[in-house]
């Protein structure tokens, strides 16, 4: 078991332990993507801190679904509320599936499309 120390410039420090093996795996590979894994973890509690959310999927094996699954429960819900899927609507969704984009940023244009058309009337 390694202990990975993170700091920062402030006086705050997280220790985290981790499998053996597993800190020079991702250090190897967070160091191909040009940054450390110090950086990797501030990135995500930075993240976290701005959605209030953990900011990636958090999934357990109890219900493995497909993408292309869930996307097809999401159309046959609002097919039930009266309220079909879009083409460009679907897109949206298999970008999320393919982190083209964010539930987020989909949330932020929704909004701005509402409050168009609530301008417009």
């Amino acid at each position: 078991m390694s202990t990975t120390t993170i700091s920062s410039r402030s006086n705050n420090l997280i220790q985290v332990r981790v499998p053996d093996g597993l800190k020079e795996r991702t250090s190897k590979l967070f160091e191909s993507l040009g940054t450390t894994t110090s950086d990797v973890i501030r990135m995500m509690l930075v993240r976290a801190d701005e959605t209030k959310s953990i900011p990636f999927p958090i999934r357990t094996g109890a219900y493995p679904i497909t993408p292309s699954e869930r996307i097809e429960e999401i159309k046959a819900t609002f097919e039930l509320e009266d309220m079909p899927l879009t083409p460009e609507d679907v897109q949206e969704l298999i970008d999320v599936e393919l982190a083209k984009t964010t539930t987020e940023e989909l949330r932020r244009k929704a909004l701005k499309e509402i409050k168009a058309k609530q301008e417009n009337k």
